[in-house]
C-alpha cells in the first residue's frame, strides 16, 4: 500500500469512523469475501480494520454508504437458484466482482444474432473435455466471436446464482456464469440458459430478475437446445433408461451421456440419488 492510498484511508477513516452503523458493519461482513476478492485482482488487499474495510468496500463498489446497495442494484438479468434466498447485497457485490473480470476481456465487435444463432451447436463440443479449466478459455473464445464477453466467476453464498446476462450500449453482450454445486450438467444447462435469452433478447427487463414466464421459456428453450424434443419425449416414453440406451440418446443428440441422466433427474424420471449420478463430472473452483 503506497503512502497517499495510506493517507486517504486514514482521513477516510477519521472523517467516517463515526457515520459507520452496526447495520452497516453487518453489511460488510456479508460482502468482506467478495471485496477481497476484487481488491486481489488489483493488487491490493483488504484491511483487517473494519472501519477501514468499509471504507475500502463503499470505493470498490462505488457506493456512498453499503446500506444504498438496494436503491443502486444495476440492471441486469439472472438466472437465480430457485432453493435459495438472494441476499440483494452480496449480490451487488458479485455483479461488481464480475465487471472487473470482464474488464480482462478484450471488448468485441457488436453482437451479431445470426451468426451467434448458427454457432451456438458448436458449443457442445466444449462439453466433452475432460478439464474445466482448459475449456472455458476456448468457451470465451466462441462468445467472444459472436460479440459476447464471457467470464466464469467464484460462486458466494448468498448470491445463488447461476449465471448473468446483460446488453451494453454498444451491442455487445456479457454473460457471468458461477460454477455452483459442480455438477457439470448444472453448468451446462446454466450456459446454455444463458444462451436462451441472448436468442429471445430478454434485455428489455425493468428489474433484476425475470419473471417467470420468461424463466420457464429459456428454460425450455435451453433444453431443446441440449437434446432434441421429440427425441427426448421418445426415450422417455419408451422407458428404458440403461445406460447404453442413455448413451444412443446422447450421441445422437452430441452431448456427453451425463446431460442426459441430469434431464432426467430433472424431470423425476430417476432418482437424484442413483447411481448414474456417480458417473457426472464435478468441477471445482481452484
Amino acid at each position: 500500500m503506497n503512502l497517499q492510498r495510506n493517507y486517504d484511508l486514514d482521513l477516510a477513516e477519521y472523517k467516517d469512523r463515526n457515520s459507520i452503523t452496526e447495520e452497516e458493519y453487518r453489511v460488510f461482513h456479508k460482502i468482506a469475501d467478495i471485496v477481497a476478492e476484487i481488491l486481489s485482482i488489483k493488487g491490493e488487499r483488504l484491511e483487517s480494520d473494519r472501519v477501514l474495510g468499509v471504507i475500502q468496500a463503499r470505493r470498490e463498489l462505488r457506493v456512498a454508504s453499503l446500506l444504498n446497495i438496494p436503491s443502486v442494484m444495476q440492471q441486469a438479468l439472472y438466472r437465480k437458484s430457485k432453493t435459495a434466498d438472494v441476499d440483494e447485497y452480496v449480490t451487488f457485490a458479485w455483479q461488481r466482482l464480475c465487471d472487473h473480470f470482464l474488464a480482462q476481456v478484450p471488448r468485441p465487435e457488436a453482437h451479431d444474432r445470426r451468426r451467434f444463432e448458427r454457432k451456438v451447436a458448436g458449443l457442445k463440443r466444449f462439453m466433452f473435455e475432460a478439464d474445466i479449466r482448459e475449456a472455458i478459455p476456448r468457451v470465451r473464445d466462441f462468445f467472444l466471436s459472436c460479440g459476447t464477453r464471457l467470464v466464469v466467476v467464484k460462486h458466494y453464498r448468498g448470491a445463488p446464482i447461476h449465471g448473468m446476462t446483460r446488453k451494453n450500449a454498444d451491442g455487445t453482450i456479457d454473460l457471468c456464469l458461477t460454477i455452483r454445486r459442480g455438477r457439470a450438467d448444472i453448468f451446462w444447462f446454466s450456459l446454455f440458459h444463458e444462451v436462451a435469452h441472448i436468442l429471445h433478447g430478454d434485455f428489455a427487463n425493468g428489474g433484476l430478475f425475470h419473471d417467470d414466464e420468461t424463466e420457464e421459456r429459456a428454460d425450455q428453450k435451453a433444453a431443446a437446445l441440449l437434446i432434441q424434443e421429440d427425441s427426448y419425449r421418445d426415450f422417455v416414453a419408451a422407458g428404458n433408461f440403461s445406460w447404453d440406451r442413455i448413451a444412443d440418446l446422447a450421441h445422437h443428440s452430441n452431448v456427453p451421456e451425463y446431460i442426459v441422466v441430469g434431464r432426467l433427474q430433472h424431470d423425476g424420471h430417476l432418482p437424484w440419488q442413483h447411481e448414474y449420478s456417480r458417473r457426472i463430472p464435478i468441477y471445482t473452483w481452484e
